[in-house]
């Protein structure tokens, strides 16, 4: 039986796999299809991404993306979601110059906080907010997406203690390794609005300890005076050190100017017009250039299937209409420029290359299934190899140059951000003290746990593999050997932040000496 859909072009690669923009042959029906190779998955991996697509088979808002179905294509899983034209918030802020309408800043929370509450009844944590990951529909309404490391707490439980995220977007209790619950989403929203509102990250720096050290022990810098007072205190209680002192996403709702904005909604292109805010979003010279996307290209490589490989099942096509409040045939179906029921966007649109830096990149230490380039087991080789070559193996190659020098390669507000994070009366000296006590904290702390766990001289041993084993499939096949499969679930990530925060450590001391 012939495919209805075709491939139209590639939108991007993941640790998941290849991510598709698929288009109905006769009618105006645009999917994304995310595709997750499975070949080296073990059954229990296999049941895990499974279980990812009917976690969001489940989810029914306006503001997060839609699944519509999943299907397998031999060792192959296809996820098929709506798909957004608007490109995600990164895109809208690149396009952008100058100071964003505090309506529209206030409109974004509005949507998103609708979105959390959402999730977070249904005990789910997004765990990976950032401006990448929310999209926006060609009316520029907020989709929450890319629910990938987003997890169910388990019942009874209300705490979840893996590290998993984008470094800057991370919040304090990640960081220390305490537990945390659906308030660390929200420190992760207050850096998304804070970035809306100052045009740049509220923490960044060129290596992970740096960065570590200005979310754990710096100062939550605020937004700019020309923003309401009651944003302001808004986005200072969302990035409150203690997570009992920020608000959840229901309580954004109750807060001015949220609640004010609630009483008498407004699009956020319509604010737009309103305030006669000007961006190259959603037009010619944007960076999602809108009648490109939708022309077919050749894709190189081709993709691992043919269009006849692609096919939605009828009654999951039926349920996703009926939930935008259509019916019948695609051709009924809106674009986000139309009325109707329901907003018509999807989570994947094209992503331009983020800038190398240590701290835009995704780190998951999870063990969760990911595409892993070695001969291990799909989800946690993958693991492995983003600890080791995205957090450690920066660590090893800036060895030859001072935590000093690393910093001054930022812009000078950046410097200026550190120095008064540490407080201006500090010497050089006493910073790197401050430093170097910072990462014994750490430090001691994870000795403890992976001592009483494992025992000192196992430890010791796993010490010798970090040292001596470099390819990150590799390591987790020696680590499993030395302590198990079931032991490495609990304390393989946690040995590989120790050897980091050491390596950072003897650093620090080498250059107070």
């Amino acid at each position: 039986m012939e495919s209805d859909y075709k491939i139209v072009r590639e939108l991007g690669k993941g640790a998941f796999g290849t991510v598709y923009l698929i288009k109905h042959k006769r009618e105006a029906e645009w999917f994304a299809l995310k595709t997750v190779d499975l070949s080296r998955a073990d059954a229990k991996e296999r049941a895990s991404a499974e279980r990812e697509a009917n976690l969001m088979r489940e989810l029914n808002h306006d503001h997060v993306v839609r699944y519509v179905a999943s299907t397998f294509n031999g060792s192959t899983l296809f996820i098929f979601t709506e798909y957004c034209e608007g490109g995600d918030l990164s895109h809208f802020l690149e396009d952008t110059s100058g100071k964003l309408p505090e309506d529209l800043i206030v409109c974004w929370v509005y949507q998103t906080a609708e979105a959390l509450k959402y999730l977070h009844h249904r005990k789910i944590l997004h765990r990976d907010l950032k401006p990448q990951n929310i999209y926006l529909s060609g009316e520029g309404d907020i989709k929450l997406g890319d629910l990938g490391i987003a997890r169910i707490l388990d019942k009874g439980a209300d705490m979840a203690s893996t590290m998993a995220g984008t470094p800057c977007y991370m919040s304090p209790e990640i960081f220390q390794m305490k537990g945390y619950n659906h308030k660390t989403d929200i420190w992760s929203f207050g850096c998304v609005v804070y970035e809306m509102a100052a045009g740049e990250r509220a923490f960044d720096a060129p290596i992970f300890q740096f960065l570590m050290f200005k979310v754990v022990a710096g100062v939550v810098p605020p937004i700019h005076s020309d923003y309401s007072d009651a944003l302001r205190r808004l986005v200072k209680s969302m990035m409150a050190k203690d997570p009992d002192q920020r608000p959840s996403a229901a309580d954004l709702l109750e807060r001015s100017p949220v609640k004010e904005f609630g009483q008498s909604p407004q699009r956020p292109k319509e604010i737009m017009k309103t305030r006669g805010f000007r961006t190259k979003w959603g037009t010619s010279e944007s960076t999602v250039d809108t009648v490109k996307l939708f022309k077919e290209m050749v894709l190189n490589p081709a993709p691992p299937f043919k269009d006849g490989d692609i096919r939605i099942p009828v009654d999951s096509l039926q349920v996703h209409r009926e939930r935008l409040g259509l019916k019948g045939a695609a051709s009924a179906v809106p674009t986000s420029g139309s009325g109707g029921a329901g907003i018509y966007g999807s989570i994947m649109a094209p992503k331009q290359k983020a800038k190398e830096k240590v701290a835009d990149k995704k780190i998951e230490v999870t063990l969760k299934p990911e595409r892993s380039r070695t001969e291990m087991s799909e989800g946690r080789a993958a693991i492995m190899e983003a600890v080791m070559r995205g957090l450690m193996g920066k660590m090893v190659e800036t060895q030859d140059r001072t935590l000093r020098e690393s910093y001054s390669s930022t812009s000078s507000s950046s410097d200026s951000d550190f120095d008064s994070t540490l407080g201006a009366s500090h010497g050089t000296t006493t910073k790197k003290a401050i430093e170097a006590q910072f990462l014994m904290r750490q430090i001691q702390v994870l000795q403890k746990h992976c001592a009483e766990g494992l025992g000192t001289d196992t430890l010791q041993d796993a010490y010798s593999i970090l040292e001596s084993v470099t390819d990150a499939g590799q390591l987790k096949a020696r680590l499993v050997t030395l302590i198990g499969e079931d032991m490495f679930r609990q304390y393989g990530e946690k040995i590989m932040y120790l050897r980091l925060f050491q390596v950072g450590l003897d650093k620090v001391r080498s250059q107070m000496e």
